[in-house]
């Protein structure tokens, strides 16, 4: 498919369009292979295929009032009452708090009003609704919206962004319809989307790319945004990648580019030479690279992809519409006995990479810092020291290590004698120990924390992220977890990121607001999708490789609960998930390693059997009855696999507090709690008495007796004092 020069309403660039974009041939005016004579016509056949008139994502870019309009025919018009929309980027960053900013987009179908776009005039398909529409947390919605102006024949629908907030600088539209109830009148092939492994830079000139590069890494001062003139410190690369891959590898087109460097202050002109630097990488072009599908969105198929695509995700249609989707793909054999045990398995190892969620994550952007860390933090980015060195130094470090591998005996003795994961552990543990949940200064000098987002540590924590995925993708890493030096005989997956510290949770409001819950420009529904999202990417992209410890990669108590508290907050339930988060922990936690011991993961405080009842989490509440006591009785039979895994009486002689494991347990006796206190009770140190009051609660949901009294056996080992007889089913 060649290049359309068809303005903003494409992917493809508009600025020096045929610049190295057709080429020769009949369409450039050449004569084939140089061949004499007319050219004879071609044989008869049917008649050609009619090119599509509507080039998709029609990407509307700037920051004033940019407007892109497409054209259409319609048959039926009369009954046309529908028009239905997928977006990304459609509403401000603060559009769930702040109504009275208006609508970020508008559109206009013919000569009608214009309609803004908001969930006042919307209706967000329901995946999206339960993420709080249009104005919530998802990137991308589905929405529809009433018409009445669409007319038999030529309509044309425009498309206007109605300024920027200092942050935002376009939108896309991914698809759209005119429908007549729920009748698509446009025809599927009337729409097409631009073939991104043809693009090209605007120019191929050398003196033309090395400008841009130049202005990529820093030659010319940025501004912050068009409402505010102040001049950066940071570069391009300081926010991305830092030779610019990611945008490339996402398939930003030149023409976002180019309004991009606008945004910041470059000229027109050194916008193109910027874009025409990050086309002329050479960098691979996965199949879903695209600004819209977010990285690592999990989907079956993805480990059959070179390991060097597995970043771009399995895109958007690999969101699920529904939480119990999830379920088919978590049990595929079935859920008899026999396959249950087969999930419910703590020597299995479950593929998060290609479970399909009901769940989209954060796009690229998303990603990226919203401010650089040197920009919020002048006085102590460069110089702050934590594990004896600066943050920078530490990447600096880690960079030089992989970019000289031959001088070291090459990569692979790099990762043999441990030094790989050594440098990557310590970048990544730095990047979340300076001010820990922190977001700035105050006047003694204390670091504290921020709700407005745009705290020191939230600048830290993305720009760690960002450059742990440069260097994984730089140098392929992603593949490598599974080899030895890197977790010797431990259990790494094929694919996953490197490093035994945190990477992506560690961006959530969680763990940076000062509410620990939503930062100012969120709704707390909002600020929970955020915390579960970089949570559950997390376990993604590295669970820890059964090395780790319960806080880190994965904090293994926060994961699941913040699927809880997103339900408790107004999002959807989503039971399937937890239960999939649940399997992967107990996976990860028997691994052979004494509870409390250093780098031990087994504790109560994360496996703990009530987590699991239902006015604990009322997520389970609508499962039938019959599904349910099968995840009951699979968790809890995880639970009594992997405790019964590890040497009791070695386990209570730790001394480790944080382990909390049978905190004045062994000569108790278990006390009453009810119902409406166990949540606040079992977190930490009553966990006899929750677990003698839960399995009663197990007992009536149907749960297998076989199962509770494997669990029951192993309890009566730990606490001999309580009645356990009493109890037994």
């Amino acid at each position: 498919m060649g290049w359309r020069c068809i303005g903003w309403a494409a992917v493809a660039f508009v600025v020096g369009c045929g610049q190295g974009a057709i080429g020769g041939g009949a369409d450039g005016g050449g004569t084939g292979d140089g061949g004499s004579g007319p050219t004879p016509p071609p044989p008869p056949g049917p008649d050609p295929e009619p090119e599509p008139a509507i080039w998709l994502p029609v990407e509307v870019a700037g920051f004033e009032t940019p407007t892109e309009t497409v054209s259409f025919e319609l048959e039926g018009a009369a009954a046309a009452d529908t028009l239905y929309l997928q977006c990304h980027r459609c509403a401000y960053r603060d559009a769930s708090v702040n109504p009275d900013r208006g609508a970020k987009v508008s559109v206009r179908l013919n000569d009608g009003d214009w309609i803004d776009l908001s969930n006042d005039t919307v209706e967000a398909y329901p995946l999206e609704a339960s993420f709080g529409g249009l104005d919530g947390a998802f990137h991308t919605v589905r929405m529809t919206l009433p018409i009445d102006t669409a007319v038999e024949g030529a309509n044309t629908l425009s498309f206007r962004m109605n300024g920027t907030d200092g942050y935002t600088s376009g939108f896309r539209i991914l698809a759209f319809n005119i429908r007549a109830n729920t009748t698509d009148l446009i025809p599927t092939s009337a729409f097409a989307e631009e073939d991104v492994t043809a693009w090209a830079p605007i120019s191929t000139d050398a003196e033309h790319l090395a400008a841009g590069e130049a202005l990529w890494r820093g030659s010319k001062p940025l501004r912050e945004s068009p409402l505010n003139e102040a001049p950066l410190s940071a570069s391009c690369a300081g926010c991305h990648a830092q030779d610019g891959r990611d945008l490339k590898y996402f398939n930003f087109s030149n023409a976002s580019i180019v309004s991009r460097s606008e945004f910041h202050g470059l000229s027109r002109e050194e916008g193109e030479q910027v874009a025409s630097y990050i086309r002329s990488l050479n960098v691979a072009v996965p199949e879903n690279g695209r600004p819209w599908n977010p990285p690592y969105q999990p989907g079956p198929g993805l480990d059959a992809l070179p390991v060097a695509s597995w970043s771009a995700g399995a895109g958007l249609e690999w969101v699920l519409e529904d939480d119990l989707e999830t379920l088919d793909h978590l049990f595929p054999s079935g859920r008899d006995a026999a396959a249950l045990a087969d999930v419910f398995d703590v020597d299995g190892t479950l593929n998060m990479r290609e479970l399909p969620l009901a769940l989209q994550l954060p796009d690229w952007n998303a990603w990226l810092p919203e401010i650089h860390p040197r920009d919020n933090w002048p006085e102590g980015f460069d110089t702050s020291v934590v594990g004896g060195d600066t943050l920078v130094a530490h990447y600096e470090q880690l960079r030089a290590l992989l970019e000289t591998p031959s001088a070291e005996g090459g990569l692979d003795a790099v990762i043999a004698d441990g030094r790989l994961k050594q440098a990557l552990n310590r970048f990544a543990a730095s990047s979340s120990h300076i001010g820990p949940m922190a977001g700035a200064i105050d006047a003694s000098g204390r670091v504290v924390r921020r709700t407005d987002g745009n705290g020191i540590n939230r600048s830290i924590v993305h720009w760690s992220a960002i450059k742990q995925w440069e260097l994984h993708q730089e140098f392929a890493l992603e593949g490598k977890a599974d080899r030895e030096g890197l977790y010797g005989d431990r259990w790494g997956e094929s694919r996953s990121w490197v490093s035994l510290r945190r990477n992506v949770f560690e961006m959530a409001p969680h763990r940076l607001a000062e509410n620990l819950s939503h930062f100012d420009h969120q709704t707390i529904l909002v600020g929970k999708y955020f915390s579960t999202a970089w949570y559950n990417l997390q376990v993604i992209i590295n669970a820890g490789a059964r090395e780790g410890y319960n806080l880190g990669p994965t904090d293994w108590n926060y994961q699941p609960n913040h699927i809880v508290g997103l339900h408790r907050h107004g999002g959807p339930r989503q039971p399937i998930r937890y239960v999939a988060s649940h399997v992967k922990m107990y996976q990860y936690m028997t691994n052979g390693i004494t509870p409390g011991a250093k780098g031990g993961t087994f504790g109560l405080r994360q496996a703990n059997i009530n987590r699991y009842l239902p006015f604990v989490a009322p997520i389970f509440e609508d499962l039938d009855p019959a599904l349910r006591g099968d995840l009951f009785g699979g968790l809890i039979s995880m639970f009594a696999q992997s405790a019964a895994s590890y040497d009791l009486v070695a386990w209570q002689a730790t001394e480790m507090v944080d382990n909390l494991l049978l905190r004045g347990a062994p000569d108790g006796l278990p006390e009453p709690i009810e119902p409406h206190r166990f949540n606040a009770e079992c977190h930490e140190g009553k966990y006899l008495s929750c677990f003698f009051g839960a399995i009663p609660h197990f007992a009536d949901a149907g749960v297998d007796p076989a199962i509770l009294n494997d669990a029951i056996d192993w309890a009566e080992v730990a606490w001999p004092n309580a009645d356990w007889a009493s109890i037994r089913p």
